[in-house]
């Protein structure tokens, strides 16, 4: 996950100045290993509400860590993830809805998006076991490969409680690449319920962004350019009642004898993704499908992440990195949102 970044902060909230009669509501803190902001534009003061509100988002946040979180060892996805084969386990019931998302996705990416990754992620040093500084042997790769799949998996109602089972030893499930966005959604909603309608949540980049601003103009948002040696403004977007996420391999990967090996394991092959695309930035309706479709385009790399955004009309910004530098595809769907540029 995309640690704090002060920089990107202040590029989303370019042209955020409160005026005499308009106000802002803001706070943030840490959650999923990076922070979260809320930031609510308001015909009154609510600075005396700021406290409650801000207990309320964290309890949501709290939630979905107790929920989903692979690295929260007591955390319900863990307890699943260490319990035996072929055993019943009882969930909350909202783990379906994510895990629901998570199985459609798998479908329409053929594959490439499979939240049954989680061996692999470890293997590779990118889970709770910890970090490595060498690539897994083919050996290692193949016997991880061989607990990853979602046909391993099932779950089940009985009235109002939910069960999942693993069919295999071993078999892990990995909600990262889509938790996240599920919880910038659960937050906006529980923001909406207090009565507000023009705010952005952001956890990590990740980002629901609603109604206006107070001089009523739409929010804009920036998506970074993919170096790791340094931030920068690639794209501003404007947007409002949307969600936007990016993937990308420029944050949390390792190198080896000059090659780079990212967090992004496709689960078809079991190695690092190695392919041209820096990073994927995607616009969609929940933060949820965002986030989930900026990893799957991520996994197929440039010409499939093309064929696919086109096939499935994904609002999606693609960033190669060339030999000459940075190069931007825009999906036709992206185009007819955001402009061509």
């Amino acid at each position: 996950m995309q640690l704090f970044n002060p920089v990107f902060l202040f590029l989303i909230l370019l042209g955020c100045v409160s005026r005499p009669d308009f106000y802002y509501l803001e706070f943030f803190g840490k959650t999923m290993g990076t922070y979260y902001q809320v930031k609510i534009s308001t015909q009154e003061d609510q600075e005396n509400k700021k406290n409650s509100m801000q207990a309320e988002v964290e309890q949501v946040l709290l939630r979905i860590n107790q929920e989903m979180s692979t690295f929260l060892k007591d955390s319900h996805l863990a307890r699943f993830n260490a319990a035996p084969a072929n055993q019943w386990i009882e969930l909350p019931c909202s783990l379906n809805k994510v895990m629901d998302t998570a199985q459609r996705l798998q479908q329409k990416s053929q594959g490439l998006y499979d939240v049954s990754v989680g061996p692999l992620v470890n293997l590779w040093g990118f889970g709770p076991d910890g970090r490595r500084k060498t690539p897994p042997t083919a050996e290692q790769v193949k016997d991880a490969l061989g607990k990853v799949g979602l046909k391993y998996f099932e779950k089940k109602n009985e009235g109002n409680k939910c069960f999942w089972l693993k069919k295999k030893e071993g078999m892990r499930i990995d909600l990262s690449s889509i938790a996240k966005g599920y919880g910038v959604d659960e937050v906006a909603d529980a923001i909406v319920q207090l009565g507000f309608k023009d705010f952005l949540v952001d956890i990590g980049g990740e980002v629901v962004l609603k109604g206006k601003k107070h001089d009523g103009s739409l929010w804009k948002i920036a998506v970074e350019r993919p170096s790791p040696e340094g931030q920068g403004l690639q794209r501003v977007l404007t947007l409002s009642d949307e969600a936007i996420a990016t993937s990308g391999d420029y944050r949390n990967f390792f190198e080896t004898k000059g090659r780079r090996f990212s967090h992004t394991i496709n689960p078809l092959t079991g190695e690092s993704v190695a392919h041209q695309l820096a990073s994927v930035t995607i616009v969609a309706d929940n933060c949820m499908l965002a986030d989930a479709w900026a990893t799957a385009l991520n996994v197929m790399g440039e010409q499939k992440a093309q064929e696919t955004m086109e096939r499935e009309s994904l609002k999606a910004y693609l960033i190669l990195r060339t030999d000459k530098g940075f190069e931007e595809i825009e999906s036709t769907a992206f185009k007819q949102a955001f402009g061509k540029r």
